[in-house]
């Protein structure tokens, strides 16, 4: 956990020296949310964000000078860099006195090389498994099964596929909203008494689970009642109530539109509200079915950031599983991916893994020359295949074949590339 804090110093440190001041604020919401217990710290980080945010109204409102700007956003930085180095000395501070007196400096010591990466996930507990997980349709005849899955804390899984494949049907299995039909389902983290090996006791298990469906309800009141509600109902009140929705409204970029009602947020607001609902009670899973499908790009890497922060926070890690179409944008923050076709597992594990066991290489290629003259310039590579899917040709050969030898010779044909992508190790080849 030490070399965790000290990592994520360097990285504000990083982002402050690159100018990004706005993804610098939101790591140090994150930072002070992992790494403190101090409501003090937690609100000078929120003070800070809001200055940020002030600076940027007041410069387009053309209400201060440049210079003005300048040294209001120097003073912004140094406000940053103290509050982050005020959190790490007092952490690390405690993490010494609690070695001492423990007498575990030497497990405290083992722990500094647990970094991020594959040791770190190797380390992080199943929150959720399930083997040969069935639903039968009988009316319809369609069928999810022969499911196995297994989600970790902060690893994030995408689910993809087609529609009408069974994302929507698994969601709602391992959720508790649908009972399977066959195998076995179980929350090892989530489960103080396993009542029975086939027995999950869902009124415990759902209340450490959150679900964002793809069709998001309407509710009544304003953004912020209903978060300060939902503090509420799971036994969150007084000062604590306060504190959380001031924090995850302004770290999901809300603060803003706290009092507006439903009709007057647009799509992507309500996504981050649905999610700031689901997040502010710190669940052990996230349940996320479709997010993207209405968002515009910047929307969607807005939120797809926020998912992947979140899931890996040192304090409150969270096991994400997402379903989406957008294969690029998901593989991006993915752990985890599952392919699923006509309601059966293709694919489920690391998604570095996709294509190991593959015999050809496929490539993507958008360009202005037609089929005919593509594949006579191609002559001489291992190129088995070339089609066209309507928006670009997916080009397959052998193992041998380059991606850069292709794009070599047509660069040297004097032909313009629009588009490529090697998507030998992509979820996309398995739609192919």
């Amino acid at each position: 956990m030490s070399k965790r804090i000290n990592d994520r110093g360097i990285e504000i440190d990083l982002l402050l020296d690159d100018e990004n001041l706005p993804r610098a604020i939101i790591r140090l919401l994150d930072f002070v949310q992992d790494f403190s217990t101090n409501a003090t710290h937690v609100n000078t980080a929120l003070e800070i964000s809001t200055s940020q945010k002030q600076v940027i109204r007041d410069q387009e409102n053309q209400t201060i000078t440049y210079e003005q700007a300048l040294q209001r956003t120097a003073e912004i930085i140094q406000r940053i860099r103290q509050l982050k180095q005020d959190i790490a000395d007092v952490y690390l501070l405690a993490v010494h006195v609690n070695a001492q007196n423990t007498r575990q400096v030497q497990t405290e010591t083992a722990e500094l090389t647990n970094v991020a990466g594959e040791e770190f996930k190797e380390a992080m507990p199943i929150l959720m498994e399930c083997f040969g997980l069935s639903k039968y349709y009988r009316k319809s005849g369609f069928s999810l099964s022969g499911i196995d899955l297994h989600l970790r804390l902060g690893e994030i899984t995408g689910v993809v596929g087609e529609n009408g494949n069974g994302k929507t049907t698994l969601f709602k299995v391992i959720t508790g909203n649908l009972q399977h039909d066959a195998g076995v389902i179980a929350f090892p983290l989530l489960q103080k008494h396993q009542i029975s090996k086939d027995k999950v006791d869902w009124i415990e298990v759902k209340s450490e689970i959150a679900y964002v469906e793809q069709e998001l309800p309407s509710w009544h009141g304003t953004l912020k009642q209903n978060i300060h509600l939902e503090l509420a109902q799971h036994g969150i009140k007084g000062a604590y109530n306060e504190q959380n929705t001031a924090y995850i409204l302004e770290r999901l970029g809300l603060t803003e539109h706290a009092d507006k009602k439903w009709s007057e947020l647009s799509g992507g607001y309500k996504l981050r509200f649905a999610l700031a609902k689901a997040l502010v009670w710190r669940p052990k899973m996230l349940v996320i079915d479709e997010p993207l499908a209405n968002l515009d790009v910047r929307s969607q890497r807005i939120v797809l950031n926020d998912l992947k922060d979140l899931a890996k926070s040192a304090k409150y890690p969270i096991s994400i599983i997402i379903s989406s179409q957008h294969l690029h944008e998901i593989e991006s923050i993915a752990d985890n991916l599952m392919f699923l076709q006509k309601g059966r597992m293709v694919f489920s594990g690391d998604k570095n893994n996709i294509g190991d066991a593959r015999l050809h290489n496929f490539f993507e290629l958008s360009c202005v020359l037609e089929k005919r003259a593509l594949e006579s310039l191609l002559t001489g590579l291992p190129v088995s295949e070339i089609e066209h899917n309507g928006l670009s040709y997916v080009i397959t050969g052998s193992k041998e074949l380059d991606g850069q030898k292709i794009l070599e010779t047509l660069v040297q044909n004097n032909v313009e590339v629009e588009y490529f992508r090697n998507i030998s190790n992509s979820a996309k080849r398995l739609f192919l």
